[in-house]
């Protein structure tokens, strides 16, 4: 069973399956002691909320010694170049702070980053410690997708555009489409830069694979945007009710759902009742 990042005591039930007739089932409760090298408060750092404006964030983790005896701590490669990390021994192989620094340039969206610790413990040498945080978007599509119906009559120009956080968007540089049955094309609209989509007449996007198209920026934080493709299924037809047309034949027309709804149910006529059968012996009138 793996344990991942739990820590302490840990507690399962198990149940076995036996031939015994009167009991056929038996839990059994199991506890255990989950050992580690080194205790960290907090486990993870999320730094919350970042603006883009922010230039720096702090966050400090203390480490203090675990079940494997006197450490003796590194901080190994870290996998964000936006995140940072200072030791600092307080008590030799008991106690250490971490400083972890996030800065920019800031991600267009999440930032997460895990933080190597080297134990110097032969039976756990090495711990994780995850880092999170949500930064506003520096850049969001509007719509977030193109969205077509099925066999459209007549050719479509879907537009899309990018809002930018500030008073100094970026440039789009490039934008593609991975069906060759669509062609896409950046325009400019009122002094704004628009992902035009050209869907042909009769257009069904490919089954089993993801239509979309490729938006890049000239902004580090946004080198490159997807905005999906969805062809939305045609509603089922409302059913129709029967009704007499000018000449006295049937005319069909569709029926309002809503007095479909309220329509009573008029129960089934009853059944004729049958005739009584003349007792034997009796004669027929």
């Amino acid at each position: 069973m793996g344990t991942g990042q739990k820590r302490g005591k840990l507690t399962r039930t198990i149940t076995v399956m036996t031939n015994d007739r009167n009991s056929q089932t038996v839990s059994l409760e199991c506890e255990a002691e989950i050992l580690s090298a080194l205790k960290c408060d907090p486990e993870t750092v999320n730094f919350g909320q970042i603006k883009r404006s922010d230039t720096k964030i702090e966050k400090l983790v203390k480490i203090t010694r675990g079940n494997g005896g006197p450490l003796n701590l590194k901080v190994g490669a870290i996998n964000n170049p936006q995140i940072t990390a200072e030791l600092r021994e307080i008590e030799p192989g008991e106690r250490y702070e971490l400083q972890i620094v996030a800065q920019p340039p800031w991600p267009n969206g999440m930032l997460r980053a895990s933080v190597p610790i080297e134990t110097g413990l032969e039976q756990a040498p090495s711990e994780n410690i995850s880092v999170f945080g949500n930064v506003a978007a520096r850049a969001q599509v509007n719509p977030q997708r193109f969205t077509i119906r099925p066999d459209p009559e007549n050719e479509l120009k879907l537009v899309a555009r990018l809002n930018w956080d500030d008073n100094q968007p970026g440039k789009i540089t490039e934008a593609t489409v991975n069906d060759p049955a669509l062609k896409v094309q950046v325009e400019d609209q009122d002094n704004q830069q628009v992902v035009v989509l050209d869907v042909p007449a009769g257009y069904n996007p490919p089954r089993g694979k993801g239509t979309q198209v490729t938006v890049k920026t000239d902004d580090p934080a946004v080198p490159a945007l997807q905005i999906p493709v969805f062809a939305i299924t045609t509603p089922t037809s409302e059913p129709a009710a029967a009704t007499t047309g000018p000449a006295g034949g049937p005319a069909m027309q569709r029926a309002n759902p809503a007095m479909l709804r309220a329509r009573a149910v008029e129960p089934p006529p009853a059944p004729p009742t049958p005739a009584s059968t003349p007792a034997r012996g009796a004669q027929p009138k």
